[in-house]
């Protein structure tokens, strides 16, 4: 593995024109990004703690996969937000480090990647949830198809981002004035990039479900 990081960082704080990033001012980017985000982590807050406190929500079962994705957001906005801002106010990564790089590279894909797959299913639970409910009658079938498949979600993108970021086999560039760290180098990989694509199609194409209580009759444990 060869490791090629730009170090060419200027010691100043001034911000660097980059028309790339979108073509909107990065002053404009930052307080937009700041004014909507200190609200949502206090959004997130209420709602987790209001599910988690009401038993009907709690032990609804289309809200299990939908409790994961919350929680999974809410931290990922809580890692990633404050280096974006970061980046946006000084004009470069938090820390010029390849092992910051790959820590934030890794979190942030990681991360969105299981909350849509989360969302994804979620739906999918929900159809049967209303058109199936029998499938749920016997504990086998409630830990194969409403336990584990959040956890099968979350291990298999915390093992395909750790093969493709870490262990991929190709030549790593770092750019420590981009967000982060500059694109991996396994995006030049068509073969990788095909996947992402037919799972991220997939994924876009099935419509949210929302937060709210099931009948009791429609779950049995």
């Amino acid at each position: 593995m060869q490791l090629n990081p730009q170090q060419n960082i200027s010691d100043n704080h001034t911000i660097p024109e980059n028309p790339n990033v979108l073509g909107i001012p990065i002053s404009i980017k930052f307080n937009i990004l700041l004014g909507v985000h200190v609200p949502s982590f206090i959004c997130y807050v209420f709602i987790i703690v209001y599910i988690l406190t009401h038993k009907n929500l709690r032990s609804a079962p289309n809200n299990y996969s939908l409790l994961f994705l919350l929680i999974l957001q809410f931290f990922g906005n809580a890692i990633n937000i404050p280096l974006l801002l970061y980046f946006y106010k000084c004009g470069r990564v938090l820390f010029n480090n390849i092992v910051f790089c790959y820590i934030w590279i890794f979190l942030d894909r990681n991360i969105w990647s299981i909350c849509i797959m989360l969302v994804a299913w979620a739906s999918f639970e929900r159809h049967i949830l209303v058109f199936y409910r029998h499938f749920f009658r016997t504990k086998w079938k409630n830990i194969c198809l409403h336990y584990a498949p959040p956890f099968i979600i979350i291990i298999y993108y915390v093992c395909y981002f750790l093969y493709v970021n870490i262990f991929y086999p190709c030549e790593r560039s770092f750019d420590f004035q981009s967000p982060l760290c500059g694109p991996p180098c396994y995006v030049f990989n068509t073969i990788i990039m095909w996947w992402e694509i037919i799972w991220i199609q997939f994924k876009t194409k099935i419509r949210p479900a929302t937060i709210r209580p099931t009948p009791p009759e429609m779950f049995v444990t």
